[in-house]
């Protein structure tokens, strides 16, 4: 028979067991090609958005214009480009410039999370963390489709200098600025 006591003890282990099982959340690699027509395509046309990808790639090229293609910035994959697209939007070996544009997509469909930039020398990506500082969504735009989270996440932590390149004071500004405006241009 089992006493008053043990039977509160097994109940309050129940329950921090269910409650550490609920919080113990996977870790998401964004998928841009499965998300995109539904949790991509429709900000688009959000102006903090564009603002997003304008600020990013004027920090890679002074005479960027709204409006202008992405993908023209950085290398050229194999496959077809369509504009509007993911092909469109993915400036490849410029992670440090597209990761505003990334972020601004995972703010609007993760509200809830916190929201900061992962960067290194060799690769930067906005993680969303949760409200215990866990990280939960990764929105690697450029390798998602090759790299698995923990992958993405690993390489972007690889030689930290971004204040060396100037990033840092842009990341720092737009997680305290611009992650507020785009979580308000939402409620519009």
């Amino acid at each position: 028979m089992i006493t008053e006591s043990e039977c509160q003890v097994i109940q309050s282990e129940r329950a921090n067991s269910s409650s550490s099982t609920a919080k113990e959340k996977k870790l998401v690699q964004f998928n841009w090609r499965r998300h995109w027509k539904k949790k991509v395509e429709p900000h688009l046309n959000n102006k903090m958005v564009q603002a997003a990808l304008d600020l990013g790639m004027r920090l890679y090229d002074g005479t960027w214009q709204s409006g202008d293609p992405p993908y023209l910035i950085g290398a050229i994959g194999p496959g077809r480009i369509v504009k509007g697209k993911l092909s469109w939007y993915r400036p490849l070996g410029r992670c440090h410039y597209i990761a505003f544009f990334s972020m601004a997509i995972g703010v609007l469909n993760y509200p809830d999370l916190e929201w900061r930039f992962v960067s290194g020398d060799l690769h930067t990506v906005p993680v969303g963390y949760d409200e215990d500082g866990r990280p939960r969504v990764v929105m690697d735009i450029l390798w998602f489709d090759f790299m698995s989270v923990e992958n993405s996440i690993t390489f972007a932590e690889k030689q930290r200098q971004p204040e060396a390149k100037g990033w840092e004071f842009g990341f720092r500004w737009f997680e305290e600025h611009g992650v507020a405006a785009i979580r308000a241009s939402a409620q519009q």
